[in-house]
């Protein structure tokens, strides 16, 4: 019924109970279905977020994961390159391998199946494996430490640093190799550094002069004993020495110049080692890594 507030007529309506029913339902079910529309669309909503912000940590994640697989990789080699030097050392030293050491280093070890200082074919496999190897190196390195602090003298007589003064690059390695005059395949016992004429040539060590002249082959060459069955060879100087039969020298002291008498085809110095009269690889005593780059 409708009262107007003037003087029209009051108007009257009959609505049936079904037609009121079917209204109420058709309100029910746009409710519902309006409802379940911003139900999925907020639902959407909130997973196109969600997604968007599992994309930027993805991304996040990935980047550190490139990080941390290149610190990683870093690490790898410096491990590597600290196993190769603890070998050196132990040579150098004559100590035994570290497994015989008393402490930890065995207990360390039977942790692990793999062996020490020997990286699995993808590197190393873990974080945890690192780690191990780490310790490892940190026990053999604190023994050789200790060791080589003792026995600080005789390190003074053992050939470790690169024996020409200024610049100069290895051009013939140690071992069989062809002959530079004959062509044919012969054994080269020691190394040969290329160079300018005139560079400066220094002791490997201390020692005492043993050799102090002219070779056929070798040309004008010095020869160091060091007193504990190491000898260093010098050869292809020039003709001028600086030191005479009996001389001491001390390590770096400068024992001649590069040149080429004798039998060569190049300036150049033949350098190397002997222990206990045998030819070593002169390669494995030079410890200064600055020089330590190679052209073989």
């Amino acid at each position: 019924m409708v009262i107007p507030h003037n003087d029209d007529p009051i108007r009257e309506f009959n609505l049936a109970a079904p037609l009121l029913w079917g209204v109420g339902a058709l309100v029910v079910c746009f409710l519902a279905t309006a409802s379940y529309f911003a139900y999925g669309y907020y639902a959407r909503l909130g997973a196109e977020l969600l997604y968007t912000d599992l994309k930027v940590e993805n991304a996040e994640l990935k980047t550190n994961i490139t990080t941390l697989r290149t610190r990683m990789a870093g690490l790898t080699d410096r491990i590597s390159d600290l196993s190769q030097a603890d070998t050196r050392i132990r040579a150098f030293a004559r100590m035994t391998e570290p497994a015989s050491d008393a402490g930890g280093f065995r207990d360390l070890r039977s942790e692990t199946s793999w062996q020490y200082g020997t990286p699995t074919s993808n590197g190393y496999a873990s974080l945890d494996q690192l780690s191990h190897e780490a310790k490892l190196l940190e026990i053999s390195l604190d023994g050789l430490l200790a060791a080589v602090s003792a026995a600080r003298v005789a390190r003074r007589h053992i050939p470790s640093i690169f024996p020409v003064s200024g610049e100069g690059w290895y051009s013939s390695s140690f071992g069989y190799r062809a002959d530079p005059i004959t062509g044919q395949r012969t054994f080269n016992n020691g190394i040969d550094i290329a160079g300018r004429k005139g560079t400066p040539i220094i002791a490997a060590a201390d020692g005492k002069v043993d050799a102090a002249r002219y070779h056929k082959r070798l040309g004008y060459m010095v020869s160091i004993d060091h007193t504990n069955g190491f000898r260093t060879v010098y050869a292809h100087l020039e003709e001028k020495g600086r030191v005479k039969l009996g001389q001491t020298v001390s390590r770096g002291d400068t024992i001649g110049k590069m040149s080429r008498t004798g039998r060569t085809t190049a300036v150049h110095l033949h350098y190397a080692v002997i222990r206990d009269g045998r030819a070593q690889d002169p390669l494995n005593y030079i410890f200064d890594k600055r020089k330590r780059s190679t052209l073989f």
